[in-house]
Protein backbone atom coordinates (compact mmCIF):
# COMPACT_ATOMS: atom_id res chain seq x y z
CA UNK A 1 0.00 0.00 0.00
CA UNK A 2 1.48 3.40 -1.03
CA UNK A 3 0.63 7.03 -0.24
CA UNK A 4 -2.18 7.01 -2.83
CA UNK A 5 -4.13 4.20 -1.15
CA UNK A 6 -5.54 3.27 2.23
CA UNK A 7 -6.96 0.16 3.87
CA UNK A 8 -10.66 0.21 4.71
CA UNK A 9 -11.00 -0.54 8.49
CA UNK A 10 -14.38 -2.18 7.91
CA UNK A 11 -13.50 -4.75 5.20
CA UNK A 12 -9.63 -4.52 5.08
CA UNK A 13 -9.71 -3.90 1.31
CA UNK A 14 -7.26 -1.43 -0.27
CA UNK A 15 -8.96 1.65 -1.78
CA UNK A 16 -7.90 5.07 -3.04
CA UNK A 17 -6.87 7.52 -0.34
CA UNK A 18 -9.28 10.17 -1.69
CA UNK A 19 -12.25 7.73 -1.72
CA UNK A 20 -15.19 8.91 0.38
CA UNK A 21 -17.06 5.61 -0.02
CA UNK A 22 -15.52 2.10 0.06
CA UNK A 23 -16.61 0.36 -3.11
CA UNK A 24 -16.37 -3.03 -1.33
CA UNK A 25 -18.44 -2.48 1.84
CA UNK A 26 -19.90 1.06 1.36
CA UNK A 27 -18.13 2.37 4.46
CA UNK A 28 -18.00 6.18 4.35
CA UNK A 29 -15.04 8.45 5.05
CA UNK A 30 -14.47 12.13 5.75
CA UNK A 31 -11.55 13.22 3.50
CA UNK A 32 -9.77 16.51 4.20
CA UNK A 33 -6.62 18.17 2.87
CA UNK A 34 -4.08 19.15 5.53
CA UNK A 35 -0.79 20.95 5.23
CA UNK A 36 1.85 22.93 7.14
CA UNK A 37 1.46 26.72 7.41
CA UNK A 38 4.89 28.32 7.66
CA UNK A 39 3.37 31.53 9.01
CA UNK A 40 1.37 29.97 11.86
CA UNK A 41 3.87 27.09 12.35
CA UNK A 42 1.24 24.39 12.59
CA UNK A 43 -0.59 21.73 10.59
CA UNK A 44 -4.02 23.00 9.54
CA UNK A 45 -6.90 21.82 7.39
CA UNK A 46 -6.97 23.66 4.06
CA UNK A 47 -9.94 25.82 3.19
CA UNK A 48 -12.01 25.45 0.02
CA UNK A 49 -9.29 27.08 -2.15
CA UNK A 50 -6.43 25.08 -0.61
CA UNK A 51 -5.04 27.86 1.64
CA UNK A 52 -4.50 28.29 5.36
CA UNK A 53 -7.88 29.17 6.95
CA UNK A 54 -6.11 31.34 9.57
CA UNK A 55 -3.80 33.59 7.52
CA UNK A 56 -4.79 32.69 3.95
CA UNK A 57 -1.18 31.75 3.26
CA UNK A 58 0.07 28.93 1.06
CA UNK A 59 0.31 25.47 2.63
CA UNK A 60 3.25 23.12 2.24
CA UNK A 61 3.44 19.37 2.49
CA UNK A 62 -0.27 19.01 1.73
CA UNK A 63 -1.74 15.53 2.05
CA UNK A 64 -5.13 13.88 2.36
CA UNK A 65 -6.40 12.72 5.76
CA UNK A 66 -9.17 10.13 5.70
CA UNK A 67 -11.41 9.44 8.74
CA UNK A 68 -14.03 6.71 8.97
CA UNK A 69 -17.54 8.05 9.57
CA UNK A 70 -19.28 5.79 12.11
CA UNK A 71 -22.84 4.83 11.22
CA UNK A 72 -25.51 6.01 13.66
CA UNK A 73 -26.83 3.23 15.86
CA UNK A 74 -30.55 2.49 15.81
CA UNK A 75 -32.47 3.24 19.04
CA UNK A 76 -33.23 0.17 21.17
CA UNK A 77 -36.45 -1.61 20.39
CA UNK A 78 -39.39 -0.72 22.63
CA UNK A 79 -40.51 -3.62 24.83
CA UNK A 80 -43.71 -5.32 23.85
CA UNK A 81 -46.49 -4.43 26.28
CA UNK A 82 -47.89 -7.47 28.02
CA UNK A 83 -51.63 -8.11 27.71
CA UNK A 84 -53.75 -7.20 30.67
CA UNK A 85 -54.87 -9.99 32.94
CA UNK A 86 -58.54 -11.00 32.72
CA UNK A 87 -60.66 -10.40 35.76
CA UNK A 88 -61.43 -13.32 38.10
CA UNK A 89 -65.13 -13.10 37.34
CA UNK A 90 -64.62 -13.63 33.61
CA UNK A 91 -62.32 -16.57 34.29
CA UNK A 92 -64.97 -18.23 36.43
CA UNK A 93 -67.59 -17.97 33.70
CA UNK A 94 -65.22 -19.53 31.14
CA UNK A 95 -64.46 -22.50 33.42
CA UNK A 96 -68.16 -23.12 34.04
CA UNK A 97 -69.05 -23.13 30.33
CA UNK A 98 -66.16 -25.55 29.66
CA UNK A 99 -67.43 -28.03 32.26
CA UNK A 100 -70.97 -28.02 30.77
CA UNK A 101 -69.64 -28.66 27.22
CA UNK A 102 -67.44 -31.57 28.36
CA UNK A 103 -70.42 -33.18 30.14
CA UNK A 104 -72.68 -32.87 27.11
CA UNK A 105 -70.08 -34.53 24.85
CA UNK A 106 -69.69 -37.45 27.33
CA UNK A 107 -73.44 -38.11 27.46
CA UNK A 108 -73.77 -37.98 23.66
CA UNK A 109 -71.00 -40.54 23.12
CA UNK A 110 -72.41 -42.90 25.81
CA UNK A 111 -75.95 -43.17 24.37
CA UNK A 112 -75.34 -42.67 20.59
CA UNK A 113 -72.25 -44.87 20.04
CA UNK A 114 -74.18 -48.27 19.85
CA UNK A 115 -76.65 -46.94 17.28
CA UNK A 116 -73.91 -45.49 15.12
CA UNK A 117 -71.94 -48.78 15.19
CA UNK A 118 -75.02 -50.83 14.08
CA UNK A 119 -75.71 -48.47 11.17
CA UNK A 120 -72.16 -48.64 9.86
CA UNK A 121 -72.14 -52.46 9.93
CA UNK A 122 -75.23 -52.63 7.67
CA UNK A 123 -73.67 -50.46 4.94
CA UNK A 124 -71.46 -51.72 2.08
CA UNK A 125 -67.84 -50.87 2.43
CA UNK A 126 -66.93 -48.33 -0.22
CA UNK A 127 -63.46 -48.26 -1.75
CA UNK A 128 -61.24 -45.49 -0.48
CA UNK A 129 -60.58 -42.68 -2.93
CA UNK A 130 -56.97 -41.53 -3.18
CA UNK A 131 -56.60 -37.80 -2.52
CA UNK A 132 -55.57 -35.66 -5.47
CA UNK A 133 -52.02 -34.44 -5.21
CA UNK A 134 -51.59 -30.79 -4.26
CA UNK A 135 -50.04 -28.75 -7.07
CA UNK A 136 -46.79 -26.91 -6.26
CA UNK A 137 -47.16 -23.19 -6.94
CA UNK A 138 -44.70 -21.76 -9.49
CA UNK A 139 -42.30 -19.13 -8.21
CA UNK A 140 -42.99 -15.58 -9.30
CA UNK A 141 -40.15 -14.05 -11.33
CA UNK A 142 -39.03 -10.54 -10.45
CA UNK A 143 -38.24 -8.73 -13.70
CA UNK A 144 -34.81 -7.02 -13.90
CA UNK A 145 -35.16 -3.31 -14.58
CA UNK A 146 -33.88 -2.37 -18.03
CA UNK A 147 -31.35 0.49 -18.34
CA UNK A 148 -33.13 3.83 -18.46
CA UNK A 149 -32.23 6.33 -21.18
CA UNK A 150 -30.82 9.52 -19.67
CA UNK A 151 -29.06 12.69 -20.78
CA UNK A 152 -26.68 15.06 -19.00
CA UNK A 153 -29.57 16.70 -17.12
CA UNK A 154 -31.95 13.84 -16.30
CA UNK A 155 -29.18 11.56 -14.97
CA UNK A 156 -29.21 13.62 -11.76
CA UNK A 157 -32.84 12.61 -11.13
CA UNK A 158 -32.04 8.91 -10.59
CA UNK A 159 -30.61 7.19 -7.49
CA UNK A 160 -27.16 5.66 -7.15
CA UNK A 161 -26.70 2.14 -8.60
CA UNK A 162 -29.47 2.69 -11.17
CA UNK A 163 -28.39 1.26 -14.52
CA UNK A 164 -28.58 3.89 -17.26
CA UNK A 165 -27.70 4.44 -20.90
CA UNK A 166 -26.22 7.77 -22.01
CA UNK A 167 -24.71 9.10 -25.26
CA UNK A 168 -21.73 11.46 -25.32
CA UNK A 169 -18.18 12.10 -26.51
CA UNK A 170 -15.33 10.40 -24.62
CA UNK A 171 -12.56 12.88 -23.76
CA UNK A 172 -9.16 12.10 -22.21
CA UNK A 173 -8.23 14.57 -19.41
CA UNK A 174 -4.76 16.07 -19.16
CA UNK A 175 -4.09 13.92 -16.08
CA UNK A 176 -5.50 10.52 -15.16
CA UNK A 177 -4.97 7.93 -12.42
CA UNK A 178 -5.29 4.31 -13.46
CA UNK A 179 -5.25 1.05 -11.49
CA UNK A 180 -8.08 -1.40 -12.18
CA UNK A 181 -10.11 1.39 -13.77
CA UNK A 182 -9.54 4.88 -15.16
CA UNK A 183 -11.67 8.01 -14.94
CA UNK A 184 -12.22 9.98 -18.16
CA UNK A 185 -14.84 12.49 -19.29
CA UNK A 186 -18.07 11.89 -21.19
CA UNK A 187 -18.98 15.23 -22.78
CA UNK A 188 -22.31 16.52 -24.07
CA UNK A 189 -21.86 16.65 -27.90
CA UNK A 190 -23.94 19.85 -28.16
CA UNK A 191 -22.91 21.63 -24.95
CA UNK A 192 -19.21 21.12 -24.30
CA UNK A 193 -19.32 22.59 -20.79
CA UNK A 194 -21.61 19.74 -19.68
CA UNK A 195 -19.71 16.57 -18.80
CA UNK A 196 -19.62 13.74 -16.30
CA UNK A 197 -16.89 11.32 -15.26
CA UNK A 198 -17.04 7.70 -16.42
CA UNK A 199 -14.85 4.93 -15.01
CA UNK A 200 -13.57 2.48 -17.64
CA UNK A 201 -12.07 -0.91 -16.80
CA UNK A 202 -8.47 -1.35 -18.01
CA UNK A 203 -6.44 -4.57 -18.39
CA UNK A 204 -3.22 -5.51 -16.64
CA UNK A 205 -0.16 -3.81 -18.15
CA UNK A 206 0.85 -5.50 -21.39
CA UNK A 207 -2.56 -7.08 -22.06
CA UNK A 208 -4.97 -6.19 -24.85
CA UNK A 209 -8.22 -4.65 -23.59
CA UNK A 210 -11.35 -6.79 -23.75
CA UNK A 211 -14.57 -5.44 -25.29
CA UNK A 212 -15.95 -2.50 -23.28
CA UNK A 213 -12.53 -1.73 -21.78
CA UNK A 214 -9.94 1.03 -22.23
CA UNK A 215 -6.32 0.37 -23.24
CA UNK A 216 -3.82 1.10 -20.46
CA UNK A 217 -1.94 4.37 -21.04
CA UNK A 218 1.87 4.53 -20.96
CA UNK A 219 3.58 6.67 -18.31
CA UNK A 220 4.21 9.41 -20.87
CA UNK A 221 1.03 9.44 -22.94
CA UNK A 222 -0.56 11.61 -25.59
CA UNK A 223 -4.19 11.82 -26.79
CA UNK A 224 -3.27 9.40 -29.61
CA UNK A 225 -2.68 6.66 -26.98
CA UNK A 226 -6.30 6.86 -25.81
CA UNK A 227 -8.12 3.78 -27.16
CA UNK A 228 -11.47 2.36 -26.04
CA UNK A 229 -12.63 -1.04 -27.29
CA UNK A 230 -16.30 -1.25 -28.26
CA UNK A 231 -18.70 -4.08 -27.52
CA UNK A 232 -18.27 -5.37 -31.10
CA UNK A 233 -14.46 -5.50 -30.78
CA UNK A 234 -13.63 -2.30 -32.70
CA UNK A 235 -11.63 0.61 -31.27
CA UNK A 236 -12.39 4.34 -31.00
CA UNK A 237 -10.31 7.23 -29.68
CA UNK A 238 -10.53 10.76 -28.29
CA UNK A 239 -13.73 12.73 -29.04
CA UNK A 240 -15.57 9.63 -30.37
CA UNK A 241 -19.34 9.63 -29.83
CA UNK A 242 -20.42 6.50 -27.97
CA UNK A 243 -23.38 5.00 -26.12
CA UNK A 244 -22.45 3.98 -22.56
CA UNK A 245 -24.41 1.51 -20.40
CA UNK A 246 -23.47 1.44 -16.70
CA UNK A 247 -24.53 2.24 -13.14
CA UNK A 248 -24.81 5.67 -11.54
CA UNK A 249 -22.13 6.26 -8.89
CA UNK A 250 -20.22 9.17 -7.35
CA UNK A 251 -16.69 10.53 -7.60
CA UNK A 252 -14.64 11.22 -4.48
CA UNK A 253 -15.89 14.82 -4.76
CA UNK A 254 -19.49 13.59 -4.54
CA UNK A 255 -20.32 14.35 -8.17
CA UNK A 256 -22.45 12.10 -10.39
CA UNK A 257 -20.48 9.58 -12.48
CA UNK A 258 -21.04 6.30 -14.35
CA UNK A 259 -19.17 3.14 -13.33
CA UNK A 260 -19.50 -0.66 -13.72
CA UNK A 261 -19.80 -0.07 -17.46
CA UNK A 262 -21.10 -3.19 -19.23
CA UNK A 263 -21.46 -1.97 -22.81
CA UNK A 264 -19.84 0.66 -25.05
CA UNK A 265 -21.23 1.08 -28.56
CA UNK A 266 -20.57 3.57 -31.34
CA UNK A 267 -23.30 6.21 -31.63
CA UNK A 268 -24.15 8.52 -34.53
CA UNK A 269 -22.51 11.93 -34.35
CA UNK A 270 -23.96 15.21 -35.59
CA UNK A 271 -20.59 16.11 -37.09
CA UNK A 272 -16.88 15.37 -36.98
CA UNK A 273 -15.05 17.14 -34.17
CA UNK A 274 -11.27 16.97 -34.21
CA UNK A 275 -9.59 18.13 -30.99
CA UNK A 276 -11.46 21.48 -30.67
CA UNK A 277 -9.37 24.19 -28.98
CA UNK A 278 -12.42 26.25 -28.02
CA UNK A 279 -16.03 25.21 -27.38
CA UNK A 280 -18.53 25.64 -30.20
CA UNK A 281 -21.53 27.47 -28.69
CA UNK A 282 -25.02 26.50 -29.78
CA UNK A 283 -27.51 29.12 -30.81
CA UNK A 284 -28.94 29.50 -27.30
CA UNK A 285 -25.40 29.71 -25.86
CA UNK A 286 -24.12 32.44 -28.18
CA UNK A 287 -21.55 34.67 -26.47
CA UNK A 288 -23.10 38.06 -25.61
CA UNK A 289 -21.76 41.20 -27.25
CA UNK A 290 -21.03 42.66 -23.79
CA UNK A 291 -18.46 39.93 -23.01
CA UNK A 292 -14.96 40.93 -21.91
CA UNK A 293 -11.37 40.21 -22.99
CA UNK A 294 -8.34 39.04 -21.00
CA UNK A 295 -4.73 39.52 -22.09
CA UNK A 296 -1.33 38.99 -20.52
CA UNK A 297 2.16 37.51 -20.88
CA UNK A 298 3.85 34.29 -19.82
CA UNK A 299 7.54 34.50 -18.83
CA UNK A 300 10.27 32.04 -17.96
CA UNK A 301 13.53 33.32 -16.50
CA UNK A 302 12.50 36.82 -17.55
CA UNK A 303 11.83 35.94 -21.23
CA UNK A 304 8.55 35.45 -23.08
CA UNK A 305 7.61 31.80 -23.67
CA UNK A 306 5.86 30.81 -26.94
CA UNK A 307 3.30 28.01 -27.44
CA UNK A 308 2.06 27.99 -23.84
CA UNK A 309 -1.64 27.13 -23.51
CA UNK A 310 -3.48 29.58 -21.25
CA UNK A 311 -6.89 28.48 -20.03
CA UNK A 312 -9.67 30.22 -18.08
CA UNK A 313 -12.71 28.49 -16.57
CA UNK A 314 -15.16 29.27 -13.75
CA UNK A 315 -14.89 25.87 -12.03
CA UNK A 316 -11.72 23.81 -11.71
CA UNK A 317 -10.93 20.60 -9.83
CA UNK A 318 -7.62 18.86 -9.15
CA UNK A 319 -9.19 15.56 -10.24
CA UNK A 320 -10.53 16.37 -13.67
CA UNK A 321 -9.51 19.93 -14.52
CA UNK A 322 -12.06 22.42 -15.87
CA UNK A 323 -15.65 21.39 -15.17
CA UNK A 324 -17.24 24.27 -17.08
CA UNK A 325 -16.59 25.90 -20.45
CA UNK A 326 -12.88 26.36 -21.19
CA UNK A 327 -11.68 29.57 -22.84
CA UNK A 328 -8.21 29.06 -24.33
CA UNK A 329 -5.45 30.87 -26.13
CA UNK A 330 -1.83 30.09 -27.02
CA UNK A 331 1.06 32.49 -26.47
CA UNK A 332 2.92 34.00 -29.43
CA UNK A 333 6.71 34.20 -29.86
CA UNK A 334 6.89 36.95 -27.21
CA UNK A 335 4.79 35.01 -24.70
CA UNK A 336 1.70 37.20 -25.16
CA UNK A 337 -1.88 35.89 -25.30
CA UNK A 338 -5.40 37.30 -25.75
CA UNK A 339 -8.67 35.53 -24.85
CA UNK A 340 -11.80 37.16 -26.26
CA UNK A 341 -15.52 36.55 -25.78
CA UNK A 342 -15.39 35.97 -22.01
CA UNK A 343 -18.78 36.19 -20.28
CA UNK A 344 -18.86 38.29 -17.12
CA UNK A 345 -17.53 36.40 -14.10
CA UNK A 346 -14.52 35.23 -12.10
CA UNK A 347 -12.16 32.66 -13.63
CA UNK A 348 -9.46 30.25 -12.52
CA UNK A 349 -6.09 30.64 -14.28
CA UNK A 350 -4.37 27.56 -15.76
CA UNK A 351 -1.25 27.15 -17.92
CA UNK A 352 0.35 24.22 -19.70
CA UNK A 353 3.80 24.19 -21.31
CA UNK A 354 4.14 22.34 -24.63
CA UNK A 355 6.76 19.90 -23.26
CA UNK A 356 5.12 19.21 -19.89
CA UNK A 357 2.64 16.41 -19.20
CA UNK A 358 0.55 18.16 -16.56
CA UNK A 359 -1.13 21.55 -16.61
CA UNK A 360 -0.57 24.00 -13.75
CA UNK A 361 -3.44 25.47 -11.75
CA UNK A 362 -2.32 28.79 -10.26
CA UNK A 363 -3.79 28.43 -6.76
CA UNK A 364 -5.22 31.71 -5.52
CA UNK A 365 -4.90 33.38 -8.93
CA UNK A 366 -8.29 34.68 -10.15
CA UNK A 367 -9.20 36.76 -13.20
CA UNK A 368 -12.34 38.92 -12.91
CA UNK A 369 -14.00 39.90 -16.19
CA UNK A 370 -16.51 42.77 -16.44
CA UNK A 371 -18.94 43.46 -19.28
CA UNK A 372 -17.26 45.06 -22.32
CA UNK A 373 -13.91 45.56 -20.54
CA UNK A 374 -10.36 44.50 -21.43
CA UNK A 375 -8.59 42.95 -18.44
CA UNK A 376 -4.77 42.95 -18.32
CA UNK A 377 -3.58 39.96 -16.33
CA UNK A 378 -0.28 40.41 -14.48
CA UNK A 379 2.77 38.77 -16.06
CA UNK A 380 3.08 35.16 -14.94
CA UNK A 381 6.55 33.66 -14.44
CA UNK A 382 6.34 29.92 -14.94
CA UNK A 383 8.67 27.22 -13.67
CA UNK A 384 9.73 24.17 -15.61
CA UNK A 385 9.89 20.70 -14.07
CA UNK A 386 13.08 19.40 -15.68
CA UNK A 387 15.52 19.56 -12.77
CA UNK A 388 17.16 16.12 -12.43
CA UNK A 389 17.87 14.47 -9.06
CA UNK A 390 20.98 12.26 -8.74
CA UNK A 391 21.65 10.67 -5.35
CA UNK A 392 20.46 8.84 -3.44
CA UNK A 393 18.51 7.17 -6.26
CA UNK A 394 14.77 6.81 -6.10
CA UNK A 395 13.56 4.09 -3.69
CA UNK A 396 17.07 3.24 -2.48
CA UNK A 397 18.30 2.42 1.03
CA UNK A 398 21.13 4.34 2.71
CA UNK A 399 23.17 3.09 5.66
CA UNK A 400 24.11 6.50 7.03
CA UNK A 401 21.87 8.75 9.12
CA UNK A 402 23.32 11.86 7.43
CA UNK A 403 23.23 11.15 3.67
CA UNK A 404 24.26 13.70 1.05
CA UNK A 405 21.59 14.78 -1.45
CA UNK A 406 22.86 15.58 -4.95
CA UNK A 407 21.24 16.83 -8.16
CA UNK A 408 22.25 18.09 -11.60
CA UNK A 409 23.38 21.72 -11.81
CA UNK A 410 20.66 23.78 -13.50
CA UNK A 411 21.54 26.51 -16.09
CA UNK A 412 21.05 30.09 -14.82
CA UNK A 413 20.31 28.84 -11.29
CA UNK A 414 21.71 31.23 -8.64
CA UNK A 415 20.60 29.06 -5.71
CA UNK A 416 18.41 26.09 -4.77
CA UNK A 417 15.92 25.23 -2.04
CA UNK A 418 15.78 21.79 -0.43
CA UNK A 419 12.61 20.16 0.87
CA UNK A 420 12.63 16.84 2.84
CA UNK A 421 9.68 15.12 4.54
CA UNK A 422 9.37 11.99 6.68
CA UNK A 423 7.01 9.88 4.60
CA UNK A 424 5.74 7.94 7.63
CA UNK A 425 5.05 10.78 10.08
CA UNK A 426 4.60 13.60 7.51
CA UNK A 427 7.04 15.68 9.56
CA UNK A 428 8.95 18.26 7.53
CA UNK A 429 12.65 17.60 8.16
CA UNK A 430 14.07 20.34 5.88
CA UNK A 431 11.84 23.31 5.06
CA UNK A 432 13.06 24.88 1.78
CA UNK A 433 16.59 25.43 3.03
CA UNK A 434 18.66 27.59 0.67
CA UNK A 435 21.95 26.28 -0.77
CA UNK A 436 24.20 27.64 -3.52
CA UNK A 437 25.65 24.31 -4.73
CA UNK A 438 23.77 21.30 -6.17
CA UNK A 439 24.24 19.21 -3.02
CA UNK A 440 22.98 19.14 0.55
CA UNK A 441 24.35 17.46 3.70
CA UNK A 442 22.07 16.86 6.67
CA UNK A 443 23.27 18.68 9.79
CA UNK A 444 21.22 16.50 12.15
CA UNK A 445 21.05 12.70 11.93
CA UNK A 446 17.88 11.18 10.49
CA UNK A 447 15.85 8.58 12.34
CA UNK A 448 15.35 5.23 10.59
CA UNK A 449 12.44 5.38 8.18
CA UNK A 450 11.32 6.44 4.70
CA UNK A 451 11.79 10.00 3.36
CA UNK A 452 11.07 11.89 0.16
CA UNK A 453 12.84 15.00 -1.13
CA UNK A 454 12.66 17.56 -3.93
CA UNK A 455 14.63 20.59 -5.16
CA UNK A 456 13.66 23.98 -6.61
CA UNK A 457 16.00 26.19 -8.66
CA UNK A 458 15.89 30.05 -8.60
CA UNK A 459 17.53 32.75 -10.74
CA UNK A 460 19.36 35.84 -9.47
CA UNK A 461 16.07 37.71 -9.07
CA UNK A 462 14.74 35.03 -6.73
CA UNK A 463 12.22 33.72 -9.28
CA UNK A 464 11.72 29.97 -9.45
CA UNK A 465 12.77 28.63 -12.85
CA UNK A 466 12.62 24.86 -12.36
CA UNK A 467 11.62 22.13 -9.95
CA UNK A 468 12.22 18.42 -9.62
CA UNK A 469 9.95 15.52 -8.97
CA UNK A 470 10.18 13.63 -5.67
CA UNK A 471 12.68 10.88 -4.87
CA UNK A 472 12.28 8.44 -1.98
CA UNK A 473 15.03 6.91 0.17
CA UNK A 474 15.06 4.70 3.27
CA UNK A 475 17.38 5.18 6.24
CA UNK A 476 18.24 1.67 7.47
CA UNK A 477 17.87 1.03 11.23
Amino acid sequence: MDATTKKCPMCAEEIKVEARVCRHCNARFDVATKGYCSRDHQMVEADEIGKCPICQGELMDTHLVSTLIEEKKLPPARPVQRPRKSSGRRTGWMIGIGVILVGACFMTIKFMLPAVTTFLETQMTRPAVSPRPTSTPRPTRTPTALPVEVDFTSIHEYPLDREVNIIGQIVLPDRVHQDDDCGVFLRNPTKYHESITIFLYIPVAGNTPLPNQMARLPDQYSPQDFEVRLDNGGFVGNYATVSITGSICETTDGEIAVCNISKIEAAPSSGTVENPETPIPTKEEAIPASAGTAEGRILWNGQGVPDVTVKLCTDYGLLGGCKTTEYKAMTDKDGRYTIVGLPVGEYYFITKLPDQEKELWWLGMRVTVAAGERVTVRDMSISKSDLELSAPGDNTTVTTTAPTLEWESYPDAAFYKVYVVNNETYETVVMFEKVSEPRFVFKNPLAPGKYYWSIQAYNVDGIEISGSGSYYFVVAP
